[in-house]
Formats: C-alpha cells, sequence, structure tokens
C-alpha cells in the first residue's frame, strides 16, 4: 500500500460526507474519489462508521481554553471581537466536519453528534471565568454565567446558519458585528 494511500481515502471521505452526508456515501464513492480500490477501504478501516471517525478525528479542531483566553485586555468590546475571531477561524477551520454533521448522521455515530455538541458547551465554559472576572471588575450588567451562555449560542447559531446556507463568506464580519453590539449591550457604561 502506497503511503498516501490512507490520506487520500480520509480526503475523499471529508469531501463526500460533508457534500452529502454519511447515509448517503457508499465506500464505493469514496474509493472512486480516492483513487483506491474498495477493499482497500475495508483492509485499513473496517468498515465506514470506523471511516467517518476516523475522519472526523483526524480533521476536527477542538476549541482550547489557553487558545481563547489569551491576551486578554478586559475591555469588552475587544475581547469579545477577539472571542468571535477566535471562534470563526475555528469554524471555518472546521467547516466540512461541521456539515458533516448536518448532513445526517446516522445513530450509530452519534458520538460524534455528541462531540460537536459538547465543543459549543467547552466553548462556554471556557468564556464564564472571563465573565466571571467582567462583573467582579464591574464592567458589565447581566449574571456572567446567563452572559456566557447567550453569547456562545449568538455566536454558534450565527455561524451554524452559515454553514447550513453553505455560505462562509463575510462570516468573519458579522461575528465581529455581532460581537460589538453585544459587547456594548452588556457594558455597565453604556
Amino acid at each position: 500500500m502506497e503511503p498516501d494511500t490512507r490520506g487520500r481515502i480520509l480526503e475523499a471521505s471529508l469531501k463526500l460526507f460533508s457534500e452529502q452526508g454519511y447515509a448517503s456515501v457508499t465506500t464505493r464513492s469514496i474509493a472512486l474519489e480516492a483513487k483506491v480500490n474498495e477493499v482497500t477501504i475495508f483492509r485499513i478501516f473496517g468498515q465506514k462508521k470506523n471511516l467517518y471517525r476516523e475522519v472526523f478525528h483526524t480533521y476536527s479542531i477542538q476549541p482550547s481554553a489557553e487558545l481563547l483566553l489569551k491576551d486578554i485586555e478586559y475591555d469588552p468590546e475587544s475581547d469579545l471581537v477577539r472571542f468571535g475571531n477566535v471562534f470563526t477561524d475555528l469554524i471555518i477551520s472546521n467547516s466540512k466536519i461541521v456539515t458533516m454533521s448536518f448532513n445526517s448522521i446516522n445513530k450509530e455515530i452519534q458520538d460524534i453528534a455528541e462531540n460537536l455538541k459538547q465543543q459549543s458547551v467547552n466553548f462556554k465554559e471556557y468564556l464564564k471565568p472571563y465573565f466571571r472576572e467582567m462583573k467582579e471588575r464591574d464592567l458589565l450588567i447581566g449574571d456572567p454565567e446567563d452572559l456566557a451562555s447567550a453569547f456562545t449560542d449568538i455566536l454558534f447559531g450565527c455561524a451554524l446558519k452559515r454553514l447550513k446556507d453553505k455560505n462562509t463568506g463575510g462570516l468573519r464580519g458579522q461575528i465581529s458585528l455581532i460581537t460589538k453590539i453585544f459587547a456594548r449591550g452588556i457594558r455597565k457604561d453604556h
């Protein structure tokens, strides 16, 4: 087997799963796209759902608290715009992976759907200490937990709609605008 055969299969699978969904993609169509024999897919991955999981784990980029919370200035507008930019970069980097989840994830691979949901939960959890600190500094109004939830829901809602519509152009600008409006609305001095 060529060293890049596994990579070609994974890339072809990512492309097809994100375009057509798990149920619609066959191992035969993956083999044709990757220019390999279908038996090679089964020899390397066993079954299609194992291949799907491998695609997810290979290409998924997870948010981290370190990435999100570095360079905090404790200025709601600049910090939230930066958080929004980090978020946008993650969504765009993961666009095919997220799109895969839209396209009929089978119950057999529910762990992938749960992993994607957990990313939203993690993002919110990473933001809670920031909002708590801002509240302690008397810089914002509202409950820090509610603010972290609302901010996360707004960002994910906007990004997921854009991905579902297959229109990520202008996402960064839209997220930036949304974060500025949100930040101005929660500032104590607004």
